[in-house]
C-alpha cells in the first residue's frame, strides 16, 4: 500500500497513532474528500465498514476487564 492512492477510505484517528505524520500519510492516500470517512470512535464504524465480529467481542471483553482485586 505504500505510495498508493485509493478512491475510498475509512480512517480511524483514535488515540493510538504511533508516529508523527501517521495521520497525514493516511489522509493523503485518498483521492478526494468525497471518498473519505474520518472516525474517532471505532465502535461507530459498525455497520459502515466490514467488521470482524471476533475482534469486536474481544474489544468489549478488554473494556470490561479490570485488574484482579487484592485479597
Amino acid at each position: 500500500m505504500q505510495g498508493s492512492t485509493v478512491d475510498y477510505a475509512v480512517i480511524y484517528l483514535g488515540r493510538n497513532l504511533f508516529a508523527a505524520g501517521q495521520a497525514y500519510v493516511a489522509l493523503s492516500r485518498v483521492k478526494s474528500l468525497d471518498g473519505l470517512l474520518i472516525e474517532l470512535d471505532c465502535l461507530k464504524l459498525i455497520g459502515k465498514v466490514p467488521c470482524n465480529n471476533e475482534a469486536l467481542q474481544e474489544m468489549d471483553r478488554m473494556r470490561n476487564y479490570g485488574p484482579p482485586s487484592a485479597s
